[in-house]
């Protein structure tokens, strides 16, 4: 699913990119590299013209020319699409355009049907398609992005008020977003497959290992994948300690600003992040690390907050009891007091905390 959508987003970001070329005579450096060569078979069409059709459609094959320099993605020809789509629709006619300064190009009527069977015949993972419409000195492109056969779109981008002083500006400042989107959604298809042969028993727990933290290295600012890394780690939990605290700090940090779709997919994987820095620091008797981290997640990843709460409690009891063993009983008093503010009534850590205090008052 993902590698489409990355397909999908590298052709808008090749339109992106082809304009840019086009008006600045460069192409923003950095394009995705992946660990591994997998291949994505992308199909990109010609725009559909429903404004004054004057505008060329030569952005497709400049989409086509900077997707194909990738080497994970594999462009099919348009000759191709366009044999295919004339088998599925044979009444499509190829129009020249019209206007008042002919181009010679040719008019498309690309609709989701033929998406979808296009991509069924072609084996296409994702389609690039959308629109463009001229109005008075201003025009505007739609990108729609749709995966393998599955009618709907996937992702759409678009760019409007596009004027020949600000072409360059918008379009360079769009490219960045779907180059981000493609580079995330892309990888995290590749390191989900990864996945689902470790879990098939088709790889070793070292080599997907080192397989995933390829893509995390690859990408540091996927929350995606750096959720399944974490979860990775965590089946191994005795040996990964170390790892855990610091894979999982950088992500409970970056949760702070994540996306609906970032929390969305950690909560997909059963996974909350802070309890397992938190617990990790536990075992190892770091009572006041674990409550900050939980703390916090009651406030940014508020969806155990009970059992945070719970948890929150149990430390500050834990920590109380130990400074009482040690004579410091005016710390001791507080942090059980500390311990009440968390627990429930029914928790049986509440009972032995009032206890506490009561005894504390005879010390």
């Amino acid at each position: 699913m993902i590698c489409k959508r990355n397909l999908h987003i590298t052709v808008v970001v090749s339109l992106i990119l082809a304009v840019c070329l086009a008006l600045a005579g460069t192409v923003p450096a950095g394009l995705i590299h992946y660990p591994d060569p997998q291949k994505i078979r992308v199909a990109v069409y010609p725009l559909n013209d429903i404004g004054e059709r004057t505008l060329d459609h030569e952005i497709a094959s400049l989409i086509r020319r900077d997707l194909a320099e990738e080497t994970h993605i594999e462009i099919i020809p348009v000759d191709t699409i366009r044999h295919t789509v004339y088998i599925i629709e044979p009444s499509l006619l190829w129009t020249e355009k019209k206007g008042a300064t002919p181009k010679g190009g040719i008019l498309w009527d690309i609709t989701p049907t033929i998406i979808e069977e296009v991509s069924v015949s072609l084996s296409a993972d994702f389609s690039v398609y959308g629109n463009i419409i001229k109005e008075e000195d201003t025009w505007s492109v739609e990108i729609d992005i749709s995966e393998g056969p599955q009618e709907g779109k996937m992702k759409s981008f678009a760019l409007a008020g596009l004027q020949g002083r600000n072409v360059k500006e918008k379009i360079t400042a769009l490219s960045r977003d779907i180059h981000s989107w493609l580079m995330k959604e892309s990888m995290l298809i590749f390191a989900e497959e990864e996945m689902r042969r470790f879990m098939g028993g088709m790889s070793t727990y070292s080599s997907v290992l080192k397989k995933i933290g390829g893509y995390v290295e690859s990408y540091p600012v996927s929350i995606p994948l750096r959720s399944l890394l974490l979860d990775l780690y965590l089946q191994k939990e005795e040996i990964n300690r170390e790892e855990i605290i610091r894979e999982g700090r950088k992500l409970t940090d970056m949760i702070i600003s994540a996306s609906q779709d970032d929390i969305r997919y950690i909560l997909s994987l059963s996974l909350d992040p802070f309890d397992a820095v938190a617990t990790v620091h536990e075992k190892r008797g770091e009572w006041e690390k674990a409550i900050e981290l939980r703390k916090k997640a009651i406030d940014v990843f508020p969806y155990k907050s009970r059992d945070h709460k719970l948890s929150i409690g149990k430390d500050y009891f834990i920590m109380a009891s130990g400074l009482e063993e040690k004579g410091r009983l005016a710390k001791s008093r507080e942090h059980f007091n500390d311990a009440l503010a968390y627990l429930s009534p029914s928790s049986e850590y509440y009972d032995k905390t009032q206890d506490a205090l009561v005894r504390l008052r005879y010390k």
